[in-house]
């Protein structure tokens, strides 16, 4: 595989991260069954994207911590799901998104990307959509 496209997330990388695929959508509702009514932290990325690969560590950090707290952490490759991506909407990268517990995507907003800054977005984020 072109190192410029290889994952950075997934158990073949040793990561928490779930890489996910078109397969684990239905149309654009997430339904990978290891996220069935939970929240999800989601990130579109373009692995030649410098913010996307300086985001790695803290995304590794998040998808061993926030399932802790019932919330799973899951990535796209944009080049191995370009048309998935399409038809999500993701205009940029890296696109976050939390995913509601019904699968529905819910782009938001990270700040600066620092660990600090996406826990506070996810917690003000998930409890927006608890209201």
């Amino acid at each position: 595989m072109d190192s410029r496209i290889q994952n950075k997330y997934g158990q073949e990388n040793n990561s928490s991260v779930v890489e996910l695929s078109e397969k684990d959508f239905d149309g654009i509702k997430l339904n990978h069954p290891d996220f069935k009514n939970k929240y999800t932290l989601l990130k579109i990325y373009a692995p030649w994207c410098g913010y996307c690969v300086r985001m790695t560590n803290e995304m590794n950090h998040l998808g061993r911590e926030l399932p802790k707290r019932n919330i799973g952490v899951a990535t796209i490759n944009y080049e191995q799901n370009k048309e998935l991506v399409s038809k999500i909407g993701s205009k940029g990268f890296p696109s976050m998104f939390i995913v509601d517990k019904s699968g529905k995507l819910h782009e938001t907003l990270m700040g600066g990307r620092t660990l600090k800054e996406m826990l506070v977005s996810i917690k003000f984020k998930t409890k927006e959509l608890d209201n």
